[in-house]
């Protein structure tokens, strides 16, 4: 919920505020656009979130000593393991998730924002989805700083002024700015925190592991070189 409503009034706030900042309509369509895909992607992560369970089957009357020899027994021979909380075989690299209660298929971890799991299925979703967010964030609250703040050019591009807020001294002096400025600052935070979460993704994707298995210290030695892990995501049908 934190999420939709941090999305929900940084929109309001700069719809509400694009008379008064005078931007140019282009520049507010492509903010809402950018908005649109981002929020697009992320509903499609939360939409194949349950894509991601585990096609279990269930072991009968398993106690945790027999459960434990079991899953060994199946690592060695099948590409199959045991939960020891719900008892079901399930695939290898495949964690029980205690918020959701089921066996997601390589879980990265349970995503607060969206409440639901990050695995296989829609791995890629949210990912996309964290980019076009940061991007989202950044492009509209550059904008607003540039249009309350005085602005300065670091570069033309194909005749587009790409601009950077210099002096923000005199935000204060009037309310309806001010809100503006801190909104500004708020979105400025989300983006933070969303570039520290793609910094752990890259580094996951890098090492060929998931989030969970680095949480667990799984690593499974010699998978793939570099290159290979992002062959692996980029080409295959699962991370």
């Amino acid at each position: 919920m934190w999420a939709l409503w941090s999305i929900l009034f940084l929109w309001i706030l700069f719809e509400s505020t694009v008379p008064m900042l005078e931007l140019l309509p282009e520049e507010n369509v492509a903010f809402l656009l950018l908005l649109s895909i981002s929020l697009f992607f992320l509903y499609k992560a939360k939409h194949f979130s349950q894509s991601s369970q585990a096609a279990a089957s269930h072991v009968d009357a398993v106690d945790e000593d027999s459960a434990v020899l079991l899953i060994h027994d199946e690592m060695e021979d099948q590409d199959t393991n045991v939960c020891q909380l719900c008892r079901k075989r399930v695939p290898l690299r495949t964690f029980h998730c205690i918020p959701c209660q089921v066996c997601i298929v390589r879980q990265d971890h349970h995503n607060v924002w969206l409440d639901c799991c990050i695995g296989a299925s829609n791995y890629r979703y949210y990912l996309l989805g964290c980019i076009f967010g940061l991007i989202t964030l950044l492009f509209g609250s550059n904008l607003s700083l540039t249009s309350i703040c005085h602005p300065f050019l670091i570069a033309n591009v194909v005749g587009v002024h790409i601009l950077m807020p210099d002096d923000c001294s005199d935000v204060f002096d009037q309310y309806d700015i001010a809100v503006c400025f801190v909104g500004s600052v708020y979105a400025l935070a989300m983006a933070g925190c969303i570039i520290l979460v793609l910094m752990q993704q890259i580094f996951f994707i890098s090492r060929g592991i998931t989030g969970t298995e680095w949480r667990r210290g799984e690593f499974i030695p010699q998978r793939r070189h570099c290159c290979g892990n992002w062959r692996n995501f980029l080409c295959s049908s699962s991370k």
